[in-house]
């Protein structure tokens, strides 16, 4: 696990348990690498005060349980952007709360692909009251998702946006 304001580029993660591991820490950035081959999640978010991490730019392959995972930890405001998942027999994004003082809120994920799972693309699950609020997929493909909340005062919510170029032209000719 990385110490907090610790910065990661241009590596090659591989054949790890975890390829990268998340407990308690904030302020890391992750960027330009190659997370590939590790046989349980590519980067893994868990425990408390994990929060302000930014990952970029990475290619995650071969993944086993999931490309991202974010389980049973208070995760709040992560961001992701232009990293490509590929190739896992998990998941591509799992996020699991339940007990305890897990939540997952106000994480961006932008700019990115998710292709080739086993299981769904996006697996969102909340349990025993617990929230996962403002997530945001901004510009992000994927091919199916499971947003779930297993219990009557669980939350669980994925805003999903994209951009759009649009060209107006009058009928004269004018733009």
């Amino acid at each position: 696990s990385p110490g907090s304001n610790t910065n990661i580029s241009n590596g090659v993660i591989s054949s790890n348990g975890k390829g990268v591991s998340y407990g308690g820490v904030s302020n890391v950035t992750l960027s330009d690498s190659t997370i590939n081959s590790n046989t349980g999640y590519g980067i893994y978010f868990s425990g408390s005060g994990v929060g302000a991490n930014t990952i970029t730019n990475n290619n995650f392959w071969n993944c086993s349980t999931a490309c991202i995972g974010m389980v049973d930890a208070s995760e709040v405001g992560q961001t992701f952007v232009g990293n490509y998942l590929n190739s896992s027999s998990g998941y591509g994004i799992y996020m699991f709360v339940t007990g305890g003082t897990g939540e997952a809120d106000n994480n961006l994920f932008k700019d990115m692909v998710i292709e080739n799972t086993t299981l769904v693309s996006v697996n969102m699950t909340a349990e025993d009251g617990r929230s996962m609020t403002n997530n945001t997929f901004l510009n992000v493909t994927y091919d199916d998702e499971s947003v779930v909340s297993l219990h009557a005062s669980s939350f669980v919510e994925l805003i999903r946006k994209w951009y759009v170029d649009v060209n107006a032209t009058y009928s004269n000719g004018t733009v």
